[in-house]
């Protein structure tokens, strides 16, 4: 079972030049701990940004292995890019894949025509 300070120290063997990564415990069930990892990213790697930005929370249950963990640290860090790359890929100046189009506005977009190949 991985403590917390295991899984701090497996973080801390990570780089990457776009950010770092931060963690926390779970309080709720002390008998059995979960934790998260959160990817924080560098402003230098962000295109959209001047300030870092941190990426969503990634949850961590004691019972996975290094290589699970290590392995959702690098979905975290690619889920980060990808939202950075949907950000700044824009289309007649627009992100048109952008990752804050609210749900209401794409349900919207996929009423007005279902299938481009029609």
């Amino acid at each position: 079972m991985i403590t917390y300070t295991d899984l701090n120290a497996l973080l801390k063997s990570i780089d990457t030049p776009f950010g770092t990564f931060r963690a926390a415990q779970e309080g709720r069930y002390p008998e059995n701990p979960a934790y998260w990892l959160q990817f924080v990213g560098k402003p230098e790697a962000m295109v959209t940004a001047a300030q870092e930005w941190r990426g969503r929370k990634w949850r961590i249950s004691a019972h996975m292995t290094d290589r699970e963990i290590v392995a959702t640290a690098f979905q975290a860090v690619l889920s980060f890019m990808e939202h950075e790359v949907r950000e700044s890929f824009l289309f007649h100046m627009k992100p048109i894949f952008g990752p804050h189009i609210p749900l209401d506005a794409l349900l919207e977009a996929a009423s007005a025509k279902p299938d481009a190949r029609e």
